[in-house]
């Protein structure tokens, strides 16, 4: 078996940490990516949800009612 001098020992283990640090990173940036996914998602959901309650509130707004003549019956319903 070959014995490795300290110098090799020193650069092998520079190189293993390097390593490690290198994965260690991929796996900070992933969650990182991850989080921010899910917090887009939430403010997505949040503003889909306001859209949606401007748009009913326009609906509600934009309603014109009529009345009918006294007495009279109308066949005819609004939608």
């Amino acid at each position: 078996m070959t014995t490795f001098s300290a110098e090799v020992w020193i650069f092998l283990a520079g190189i293993a940490s390097a390593a490690i640090f290198s994965i260690l990173h991929c796996m900070a940036i992933t969650i990182r990516n991850e989080h921010q996914y899910h917090q887009l998602k939430l403010k997505a959901s949040r503003v889909r949800a306001e859209l949606q309650a401007q748009l009913a509130a326009d609906d509600e707004r934009r309603v014109i009612i009529v009345d009918e003549a006294p007495g009279e019956q109308s066949s005819r319903h609004a939608a």
